[in-house]
């Protein structure tokens, strides 16, 4: 079993420069301790996300490590002409030698759309569009494309991405998006939260791995990357009083951007969103939402049994912790990954018959 880290890099104290530097440290020391995968989110016009193009990063991240790969959860396809959404990508496959995750999703934060003079209601069939897009640049030597927002003709990528089929996937949540995801040959990301809980999350997996069956995908290619937020301490009173001003901060500054919570009604398509994080304030809690499973902050034996459990129940073939959340402290999200590194990972490893590390 695979395990990665996931970075949206928040900087609550508005000092970008320091949450750089904290996340690049924390990448090349997570290449030490044998993570394999770094996960890249992309936002816009907030100090919950620092990373409006994620690509650069990737870029910088690729010159700093010889072996981690390197991925994005999510570059939001809509907010970019495709073409060069394809070449920035292709740019990083390159430049790390062959080490690039592509993970793809259509956004979700209604002032993001306004910046990007986007209109979310019509975020699926961009998105779907910039896929094809994407995809097609990359498989194909020359390729053209006539769709309602793009229209290309045999136009060649230069660069092209090193690996021969760049791994891709799709932020997906429902079975619409799965049959999506498999006709199109990629897989899916997906993770507990308020529109999902940790069970509703286990039957969606399992069925999203029913479509793929049936789509002529065979189990070895149904790797499937569940993001969570963790954090490890000695104890679990200890790591949820060390975390528990960050993810307040996290989850205040998250449920601020969602759509409807400024009171206006949310686009087609984004209903849920506006349910889901309209819930009971103690939902959104540190403590509820560590009893909820739906983030696990805990010690590294209880941390242990529970990811056990959850690879035995759903064949999981790559987890990624979401540690720096709220702009953590620095030395206590390097504790947490040597912690996950030494404590939890090597189990996980041998269980999945890879031997201890």
């Amino acid at each position: 079993m695979k395990t990665g880290l996931f970075y949206v890099c928040e900087s609550p104290d508005n000092d970008v420069k320091r949450a750089y530097a904290e996340m690049l440290d924390q990448v090349e020391y997570a290449e030490e301790l044998g993570f394999e995968s770094v996960w890249l989110a992309e936002h816009h016009g907030s100090n919950y996300g620092s990373m409006p193009r994620p690509a650069i990063m990737a870029a910088a991240i690729a010159q700093r490590t010889a072996r981690i790969r390197i991925g994005a959860m999510v570059s939001i396809l809509p907010f970019e002409n495709p073409v060069r959404t394809a070449e920035d990508w292709a740019m990083v496959d390159v430049l790390s030698e062959g080490r690039l995750d592509f993970g793809t999703g259509r956004g979700y934060q209604p002032r993001e759309f306004a910046m990007m003079g986007k209109d979310p209601a019509q975020s699926r069939e961009l998105y779907n569009e910039a896929l094809d897009i994407v995809l097609g640049l990359w498989r194909e030597d020359s390729f053209s494309y006539d769709g309602p927002f793009h229209q290309l003709e045999n136009t060649t990528l230069v660069p092209r991405p090193l690996q021969s089929q760049v791994p891709t996937w799709v932020a997906a949540l429902s079975p619409e998006t799965y049959e999506m995801a498999a006709a199109r040959g990629v897989r899916i990301i997906t993770q507990p939260n308020n529109r999902q809980t940790l069970e509703d999350l286990k039957k969606n997996y399992l069925a999203a791995e029913q479509v793929y069956f049936e789509s002529g995908f065979e189990r070895q290619d149904l790797e499937f990357p569940m993001n969570m937020v963790v954090h490890l301490a000695s104890s679990k009173s200890k790591a949820l009083e060390r975390s528990e001003r960050s993810f307040d901060w996290y989850m205040t500054k998250l449920r601020g951007l969602v759509p409807g919570s400024d009171g206006k009604p949310a686009a087609k398509g984004y209903e849920t969103y506006a349910a889901g994080y309209a819930a009971d304030e103690a939902k959104f809690s540190l403590r509820g939402q560590a009893e909820e499973r739906l983030v696990l902050v805990t010690d590294p034996d209880d941390a242990r049994e529970f990811m056990l459990a959850l690879q035995q129940e759903l064949d999981l073939k790559h987890f990624t912790c979401f540690m720096r959340f709220g702009g953590l402290g620095h030395d206590d999200v390097k504790e947490s990954m040597r912690l996950w590194a030494t404590e939890v990972a090597p189990a996980l490893r041998e269980a999945a018959g890879g031997g201890a590390a």
